[in-house]
Formats: structure tokens, C-alpha cells, sequence
């Protein structure tokens, strides 16, 4: 046996997309009821139905033109690979810092000697 419904929602924003089709009867004739949905056509979109009965359909209308994400033509390089010390400005003269300490330390020590031969 056949049987036909026409039971029709509308769904938008105030019932948030979401309707409910009430008062089913489960059996007719002695025979279990099976519903199925379907939507109305829409132009510029393709209706994807998914879902039954018992735990709900779920119905999501695409639309055709919406680009597909493209596949990237080339691997992107991990973050390790990309990166770079930013330049501050200093060109890490170490040696001639090293250096002058040096010096410093040398004149230093000449000029504790000449006070301690004056002391004497």
C-alpha cells in the first residue's frame, strides 16, 4: 500500500530553520507508516536530504555558485622554516667589546701600579 501526505512546513528565522511534523500515525492497515521528506526545488541551489524517522532528516540547501575551496598548488613551510630573527640594529661587534674591556682593564691596572710606586 501507498500512502500520500502533503503535510507542508515552512521553515525561517523565527522557527529558526526548524519545524516538526506532528500527530504521524506509526501504523495504517496494520502496516508500519514510513515517511520520508523531500524539498521543493530552488533555483541556483541543490537540496541535500539526510537523516530518517526516528532520529530526524536534516536538509541543506547549497548554493551552485559557491566557489570549492581550491586545493594550494604547493605545500606551506612550517613555522620553523620561516622564520627569521628580525634585525635590531646591532651588528654584534663582540670582539670589539671584548677588546676594549681589555684595554680598560689593562689601563686600569697601569694606573693602580703608578699610584702604588708614588705611595712608596
Amino acid at each position: 500500500m501507498l500512502f500520500l501526505t502533503e503535510s507542508k512546513i515552512t521553515l525561517n528565522e523565527m522557527n529558526q530553520w526548524s519545524g516538526t511534523f506532528e500527530d504521524l500515525d506509526e501504523y495504517s492497515g496494520g502496516n508500519k507508516t514510513v515517511y520520508t521528506m523531500i524539498e521543493g526545488t530552488v533555483e541556483g541551489y541543490t537540496c541535500k536530504v539526510s537523516g530518517n524517522a526516528e532520529e530526524g532528516y536534516v536538509i541543506k540547501n547549497v548554493h551552485e555558485s559557491e566557489p570549492k575551496p581550491e586545493k594550494p598548488e604547493e605545500t606551506p613551510k612550517s613555522p620553523k622554516e620561516d622564520r627569521k630573527v628580525p634585525y635590531t640594529g646591532d651588528t654584534n661587534k663582540w670582539k670589539l667589546w671584548l677588546a676594549m674591556t681589555l684595554l680598560s682593564g689593562f689601563a686600569l691596572m697601569l694606573c693602580m701600579r703608578e699610584k702604588a710606586r708614588k705611595n712608596r
